[in-house]
């Protein structure tokens, strides 16, 4: 089952469902009412998208309130953010010059500067997160942590070069990226974190 908040998406999964020849549902939602399913209706939750765009507290906390309500007892949750890292690490690589102008985007550069999450106008809406901040959160509903993780790992300040490579360096590159992904001194290099938890039995 897909929820998504954009009826395009929807539309566009349904088709590509119908396209693979899948039973698939879906349908349009908000991440922070999911009472159109009962409690415990899923084995596992995705949460891919929306803790990137709800720049308040108490809207982040009613959405993974909501994934756990429907989340069935020893299921998992995987939630995904953006790290407060992203914006310096887009700018480095795309703007460079933008570090030596006073005009500079602060959303860019002040959490990185000053170790702080960020809740405004990025490339949209965006709440992007401390690394600090996440496992304490989830702490706080009772998860069991099973993985704390970069999405990128190591990789993601070189993917376009590593695109152009041969399959098997790109698939040697990727074996080391997944054996060091969860290594907290690598996390600083994330511009995406991913949060795994066991809900209690």
């Amino acid at each position: 089952m897909l929820a998504d908040l954009s009826p395009k998406n929807v539309e566009f999964a349904l088709a590509k469902s119908r396209e693979m020849g899948l039973s698939f549902e879906a349908a349009e939602c908000d991440a922070r009412d999911l009472s159109r399913f009962a409690d415990a209706s899923f084995d596992h939750v995705l949460c891919m998208g929306p803790l990137y765009h709800l720049k308040e507290e108490s809207d982040r906390t009613a959405t993974i309130s909501e994934c756990l309500r429907v989340l069935k007892p020893g299921g998992a949750l995987a939630a995904a953010f953006i790290s407060s890292y992203a914006g310096m690490w887009y700018v480095l690589k795309e703007m460079p010059q933008l570090g030596l102008t006073p005009e500079r985007d602060p959303s860019s550069f002040e959490p990185f500067l000053i170790d702080s999450d960020f809740s405004g106008f990025g490339f949209t809406d965006n709440y992007f997160a401390r690394r600090a901040e996440i496992v304490p959160l989830f702490d706080g509903f009772g998860l069991e942590k099973l993985h704390f993780l970069s999405s990128e790992g190591v990789l993601g300040q070189c993917e376009p070069e590593l695109l152009l490579q041969p399959p098997e360096v790109l698939a040697a590159w990727i074996d080391i990226a997944e054996q060091t992904c969860e290594r907290e001194d690598l996390l600083s290099h994330a511009s995406h974190f991913l949060y795994i938890g066991r809900k209690a039995k």
